[in-house]
């Protein structure tokens, strides 16, 4: 039968703090994945200044220069209105229950023991059970934003334009307006909370999202980097490091004994996984993507409305797969 150190309040305060210092270490050791859903209002805008004078308007939200329509050399910026995290549907669990316990009773056995733990866990994230609605239950995780991996399981993304006066008919523009406002009320539209919710994905350094598609199901082995996972990542102003987080329900053979590569230039495509083409669609991303980080910073507007994103490139994208 396992016995109780009764005399660790004896020790002396020094040996004390270092003991629950270990033990918040080695839990922080741990290599944790949060897993969550994403919810954020996207908006958009279009820009023609650049291209066409080599200089920015300035403007945010508007630009003057742009006509309405197809035009060559017009580009995009977008940014984000309000945003939250929900509990995935599909996950028991939002990180490692062992982890989580360790966690909470480290919180709870006295001062120093949670001190400890905050700061090897510094940064409080709130997440919703579901969608977003008054009186939805939330509950909050520590994490680490240096050391964690945030796993987004789903990316909810609601896209509206910018109102642009004077250049669009009125018509459109009271489309847009109405469209815009019918998506705010589906967000908490706090700042304090959204404030938050720029913190997290600002801060976090290591990002995975959940690959969908099935080799026999589709006829496309595409994981969804290009579309969603290209808008998503101008926001990771911190990112280090991109995984690509195959769908447990799908691809149970590499949850049997999991390994993280950190370049797919590296997988050996021998394993029956079998993904010929994973390495052109990934270096395709890049391509694409540090076009866009080139054009956000060159149309960069601070906005203390809403977060215009100054995003940072990426030299690969790493996978999770079967190491055995």
């Amino acid at each position: 039968m396992a016995k109780s150190f009764t005399n660790f309040p004896n020790l002396p305060m020094e040996i004390q703090l270092k003991i629950w210092k270990l033990a918040a270490c080695n839990v922080a050791e741990s290599d944790r994945e949060i897993r969550v859903e994403l919810h954020c209002h996207l908006r958009s805008t279009s820009h023609s200044c650049w291209t066409g004078t080599g200089q920015f308007c300035g403007h945010h939200g508007t630009c003057p220069t742009y006509l309405h329509g197809p035009r060559d050399g017009s580009w995009a910026t977008f940014c984000l209105s309000d945003g939250y995290f929900t509990q995935p549907e599909t996950y028991a669990s939002i990180s490692d229950p062992f982890a989580q316990r360790q966690m909470a009773s480290l919180s709870l056995a006295c001062r120093n023991s949670r001190a400890a733990l905050h700061r090897e866990f510094p940064t409080e994230i709130r997440i919703y059970e579901g969608k977003w609605r008054r009186g939805v239950q939330v509950l909050t995780l520590r994490c680490n934003p240096e050391k964690d991996t945030l796993v987004l399981i789903d990316v909810h993304m609601p896209n509206s334009r910018h109102v642009q006066p004077g250049i669009r008919p009125l018509t459109a523009d009271a489309m847009s307006r109405a469209e815009s406002d019918r998506i705010a009320r589906t967000f908490p539209r706090d700042p304090e909370k959204f404030a938050a919710c720029r913190s997290i994905l600002s801060s976090f350094r290591t990002i995975a999202i959940q690959q969908d598609g099935h080799r026999g199901r589709t006829g496309s082995e595409n994981i969804d980097l290009i579309n969603i996972g290209m808008l998503v990542m101008l926001f990771m102003e911190s990112i280090t490091g991109l995984y690509v987080w195959p769908n447990p329900e799908l691809w149970p053979e590499v949850w049997k004994s999991p390994c993280r590569i950190e370049d797919v230039k590296l997988w050996d495509y021998k394993d029956e996984l079998g993904r010929g083409g994973f390495v052109e669609e990934v270096d395709y991303f890049l391509r694409e993507y540090d076009q866009w980080v080139d054009v956000h910073h060159d149309h960069f507007a601070p906005s203390g409305e809403h977060w215009a994103p100054l995003p940072r490139k990426l030299s690969r994208v790493g996978c999770y797969v079967w190491s055995a």
